[in-house]
């Protein structure tokens, strides 16, 4: 398999990925506003099932993440890999997050709803660092992803702020904030997928 097909493939990966995470955020923002307890927005199954499509998201974004750096490697140098390692490692603790979310909050709420929400109010001591890790790097990696890719010059400029501007703006307003952040990396990925010119190859 030659890399640049791989890479080009993570390219449309990102668009993908970008689309569902946009499209969850802004439907489970207004049918199922977070200001809710937890029983509340996870009662019945419609917003697991939106979750779900963020959790796929999320995976696809993954192999995303790795063919984006791969893309400007070289260009990028050491701060390169290093936000691309924290973005990647916060990705997948968000990733596992979303997975619990997805396949057992549903259940929770109908069986342990007192339970449920107290995991948001006073969670497990471990289970808080595991949440913490992933709202720190996800961020961070993003921010310093898109700081190296503007240093590297290879993506578009205003798609490298766009992805610095929504994850900043996520916090306060998440739909303009997913919005920003999908459209983002959408065009870093159709970047990938038209220019990619790797010429060497992996190893089947």
């Amino acid at each position: 398999m030659r890399l640049n097909t791989f890479i080009r493939l993570s390219g449309l990966a990102t668009i993908v990925g970008g689309i569902g995470f946009t499209l969850f955020e802004i439907l489970a923002d207004t049918l199922h506003p977070e200001s809710l307890p937890f029983s509340q927005r996870y009662i019945g199954i419609q917003l697991s099932t939106m979750e779900l499509v963020q959790f796929v998201s999320l995976m696809i974004l993954l192999f995303g993440f790795v063919g984006l750096y791969l893309h400007q490697m070289q260009r990028a140098g050491k701060f390169g890999l290093i936000g691309f390692l924290a973005l990647f490692v916060g990705t997948a603790f968000i990733t596992g997050e979303v997975w619990a979310s997805t396949f057992l909050f549903s259940a929770l709420s109908a069986q342990a709803p007192q339970f449920l929400d107290s995991l948001t109010k006073t969670p497990p001591a471990f289970t808080g660092a595991g949440v913490f890790a992933g709202l720190v790097l996800f961020p961070l990696g993003l921010i310093l992803f898109s700081i190296s890719s503007l240093m590297a010059k290879v993506y578009p400029r205003w798609a490298c702020i766009a992805l610095i501007v929504g994850i900043l703006l996520f916090p306060f307003l998440p739909i303009a904030g997913s919005i920003i952040l999908g459209a983002g990396l959408a065009w870093m990925g159709h970047q990938v997928w038209r220019n990619s010119s790797a010429d060497f190859l992996i190893e089947d």
